[in-house]
């Protein structure tokens, strides 16, 4: 494992007290010598003086001596040069593992740590006082042997917790504190304990440094980043030198529990005899290199000629069939049963059943089968439609939405077997047997000629009628289908050549009509440069009528109708988070800046988009948004004001850039004088969105300025934590810190500030644009203010603020003749849905009196705009204050030639210059 490096710097921590390791132990050779020994090794003292042979040996017997202590013993009893011998066998001992060291102060034992793998030495790390810490999202706790251990894969070192009070400093180590922090929330534990805790866990890396961007320096590791904390706890304890425990086969249940039977009893049920085959086939079948060449998943079944029970029981012999049993025999030192089946396993154990679901086979009800693989049969052991519904659904899921199958076998481990004789590696060991058998069956039912699929995912408990399964002695661990080869879907033909195991080639099938040369290179255009676009909808109207989803020439999806938006941008097959690209290039040309995106909830797929929005949504409920309104209404007045009369004022630098950054730092709580910095770190931030023309110096500048918009985040949730207020959004946001992370909490912050600052920046100058193209609508609307509430949705609809929406496959979908493949991007074109004419009336018709639909302007489903709300009291609110100071809006820009900006996913004005005449 690559180690991450920090540097820390303060006062040193307490020194820990050495003694032998749990595992190591003095003892003497054949010449009463004495040496360590431990499992597997043993280390003399060939050539050690004296002095350094009693240092380490009174190890064993003490709580321990810290390093100072042993070398002024061994010079004290030997000579001076000895303690050079000293180091030595520390060093050797330590990198051995064999050494345990612990934190004791005024005689008690607080803590002890033991490496467990080979090289690592432990000492106490250099805490730096301005840094803050955190639990590694790796660490956990638990009971061993009667101690409480707190342990992490990252380090291989077990920390033995011998103090009740130091769980609290855990405790608050799960959001990111300083030392001094720490000190001030626990007045009850002595500071100095508190500050060698923290070295002591940092050094074993239970705890990990929070840099300045708010992110756990864990996390800036690009290959540990990946890792899921159950992945990486499981991996480092099934395989050896990361953990103390017993690994192998150690037979630990010997003598204690009886070795479980090679045969489990059988279920009760109807019993179906299968046929048994020749071991060598009657007709002539592919030769080994060929059937491994043709080796590959098939999803799709042909149920007008389903498999047959005949071909099911040809399958089963060949794959699973018990060809022996072996019994316990003392005198061969065989302490369990035996079988032999066709496919290898460790040890002989055998401990995987099979489970067979029918939904058509030729021959053979439709049921759930449990397979006796010693009589090759089956027995009936379920007939619940449910139940066997419930089965196919998920397998049909986890075949990325093919087809129920004819057949699903479910492999279930009777873990037992496997328990009885192996130490931390039985489960893996059985996942492993999992994947020897699908091989397996891969193979013989591609000699078969049959479809097979191994499937990735499963239910976790198998559901029964009368013969229920006991979770924690038999439960499922893989699954696989099986049934004769169907028509696959037109893209999805094998391609042995290339070797894609899904058989699927990149090209989908589109069928239906096709674009013309000249709209493929319009779209091409607009989505490159939408600035030369100033008026697209006609491109709107020539996609909604020619082809609703287009395949762009980048290969791209574009999808413009009104129903086909809706039924596709929130299907389960679609994902926003697409590593932060928009189109086919990244968001951000920064990659702090894309991983700062691909932290806001907009970025981030259900169930974790559901998560963070639950503790957001309380901000934009309509009870806080009226509290918010007077301030709003101070606020337009205060930024409109000064253009009463004067001579030139933009509506976007003057009103529309300021306003809604302002709103979000009123909400959230800011205190005034550092509103102006967040303005220019939301402008920078937003700039930054679809900009890839940047120098490296200038891109150091922006990536320095968003850590420090980063960091002043961090230091208000962090006041909040400290200092909560009612009715506060911040505090609010601080106290979901057990469902939020710190990194989250701080994107999400961020997000408030920007996610307004252009929605609403591009609705007010829109708004404004349209009513001055279209004086008999302003007129109306100066005759009947009761239209603000449609004149703002109509605005919305016609010029909507957000262009673009951006999805990408998890999964393959075919939807109208259309298949998108896995990986492809799929941009959802909401302007266009807006101008749909099967949905709204004369479409390209600004009518601030057209009865309102349902719009798209701020998007649609799951990543609908949180804050569509409060967007729409802000523009109504200006509008409202517009009609009742001004006499008269007069345009100091061309209308007919606006300032659009060249920005993609978002419809706005880069200025737009206005004369406001008092009334």
């Amino acid at each position: 494992m690559t180690a991450i490096t920090t540097q820390h710097s303060r006062n040193s921590a307490t020194a820990p007290l050495i003694m032998l390791a749990d595992h190591a132990a003095i003892v003497s050779d054949n010449n009463d010598n004495p040496l360590v020994a431990y499992p597997g090794g043993q280390v003399p003292f060939t050539g050690m003086p004296l002095s350094v042979v009693n240092a380490i040996t009174s190890l064993a017997n003490t709580d321990g001596y810290n390093r100072d202590q042993l070398a002024t013993t061994v010079a004290a009893t030997g000579q001076a040069t000895d303690v050079a011998f000293l180091y030595f066998m520390l060093e050797t001992l330590g990198k051995r593992a064999l050494l345990q060291y612990s934190l004791q102060i005024d005689g008690q034992k607080k803590l002890s740590v033991q490496p467990m793998r080979y090289g690592d030495l432990f000492t106490p790390a250099r805490l730096d006082a301005n840094s803050s810490y955190q639990l590694s999202r790796f660490a956990h706790c638990r009971q061993h042997e009667g101690a409480f251990i707190l342990e992490t894969p990252l380090s291989g070192m077990k920390i033995s917790i011998h103090q009740p009070n130091l769980a609290q400093i855990l405790h608050t180590l799960s959001s990111p504190l300083s030392v001094q922090h720490a000190c001030n929330r626990l007045k009850n534990i002595d500071p100095k304990i508190i500050s060698d805790i923290f070295a002591y866990l940092l050094a074993a890396r239970a705890i990990c440094p929070i840099n300045a961007n708010g992110i756990a320096e864990e996390d800036t590791h690009p290959a540990l980043r990946q890792w899921e904390f159950h992945d990486l706890t499981f991996h480092a304890h099934t395989r050896s030198g990361g953990h103390s425990d017993p690994l192998g086969a150690s037979f630990p249940f010997d003598g204690i529990i009886p070795a479980p039977p090679a045969l489990k009893p059988l279920p009760e049920g109807e019993v179906v005899h299968l046929p048994c085959p020749e071991t060598t086939p009657a007709r002539q079948e592919p030769g080994f290199q060929t059937v491994m060449e043709q080796r590959h998943s098939w999803r799709h079944h042909d149920d007008e000629n389903p498999i047959t029970l005949e071909e099911l029981g040809t399958f089963l012999f060949r794959t699973a069939r018990i060809r022996a049993l072996y019994d316990i025999s003392p005198e061969r030192g065989q302490k369990y049963q035996e079988s032999n089946r066709p496919y290898p396993n460790g040890g002989a154990m055998y401990e995987l059943e099979l489970y067979v679901t029918v939904r058509l086979c030729q021959g053979l009800e439709a049921a759930i089968y449990y397979y006796d693989a010693a009589a090759h049969q089956l027995i009936r052991v379920d007939t619940s439609e449910t139940h066997r519904q419930k089965l196919l659904r998920q397998a049909s899921i986890s075949a990325a939405g093919a087809p129920e199958p004819q057949i699903l076998f479910t492999m279930t481990s009777r873990f037992e077997r496997m328990s009885w004789k192996y130490r931390s590696m039985a489960y893996a060991t059985t996942l492993k047997h999992v994947g020897v058998l699908m091989g397996s069956m891969y193979l013989v039912a591609t000699a078969m000629g049959l479809a097979p699929c191994a499937l990735g995912n499963g239910l976790s408990e198998l559901k029964l009628d009368t013969n229920a399964l006991d979770y924690f002695s038999e439960s499922p661990v893989g699954d696989f289908m099986l049934g004769r080869k169907g028509k696959q879907p037109e893209d999805t033909s094998p391609d042995i050549s290339k070797g894609n195991d899904a058989g699927q080639t990149r090209t989908p099938a589109t069928k239906g009509r096709k674009a013309s040369p000249s709209l493929a290179k319009a779209t091409k255009s607009f989505l490159e440069q939408p600035v030369k676009h100033p008026d697209p909808g006609g491109l709107y109207r020539r996609l909604l009528d020619e082809e609703p989803i287009h395949r762009t020439m980048s290969g791209a999806w574009l999808i413009s109708s009104y129903d086909d938006t809706a039924k596709l941008i929130s299907h389960p097959a679609m994902s926003v988070n697409h590593q932060a690209t928009v189109g086919t290039r990244p968001l951000a040309q920064s990659p702090d800046i894309a991983h700062y995106l691909a932290q806001m909830m907009s970025m981030r797929d259900p169930p974790d988009h559901d998560r963070i929005a639950t503790h957001i949504r309380g901000a934009f409920k309509p009870a806080a948004i009226n509290a918010l309104r007077p301030q709003i209404d101070d606020l337009i007045n205060e930024a409109l004001q000064p253009g009463l009369d004067a001579r030139r004022f933009d509506i976007i630098a003057d009103l529309g850039r300021d306003l809604p950054v302002n709103v979000t730092c009123a909400m959230l709580g800011i205190p005034r004088t550092d509103w102006p910095k967040l303005q220019d770190w939301t402008a920078l931030l937003t700039s930054q969105i679809d900009n890839f023309d940047q120098s490296a110096s200038s891109l150091e500048h922006v990536t320095r300025d968003i850590h420090a918009f980063a960091e002043y985040i961090h230091i208000l949730l962090s006041d909040r934590q400290a200092r909560p207020r009612p009715n506060d959004v911040l505090s609010d946001i601080v106290a979901a810190n057990q469902a939020l992370s710190w990194q989250e909490m701080t994107a999400q912050c961020m997000l408030l500030l920007i996610g307004g600052r252009d929605t609403v920046t591009n609705m007010i100058g829109n708004s404004l644009l349209l009513l001055m193209q279209h004086p008999d609508q302003l007129e109306k609307l100066r005759q009947n203010r009761s239209l603000i509430p449609n004149t703002v949705e109509e605005c919305l609809r016609f010029e909507s603020p957000i262009r673009l929406a951006v999805r990408t496959l998890k999964h393959p979908l075919t939807y109208r003749d259309h298949a998108f493949m896995p990986g492809e991007v799929i941009m959802f074109l909401l302007a266009a849905a807006n101008r749909d004419a099967a949905h709204f009336a004369e479409p390209d018709t600004f009518m601030i009196e057209r009865p309102q639909k349902p719009h798209s302007a701020f998007g649609r489903g799951t990543h609908f705009c949180i804050g569509h709300q409060l967007a729409r009291v802000e523009g109504a609110s200006i509008l409202t204050w517009l009609l009742k100071h001004c006499r008269s809006i007069e345009p100091l820009d061309d209308l007919a030639t606006p300032a659009w900006s060249n920005c993609l996913p978002f419809r706005g004005l880069t200025h737009l210059n206005v004369r406001l005449n008092a009334a």
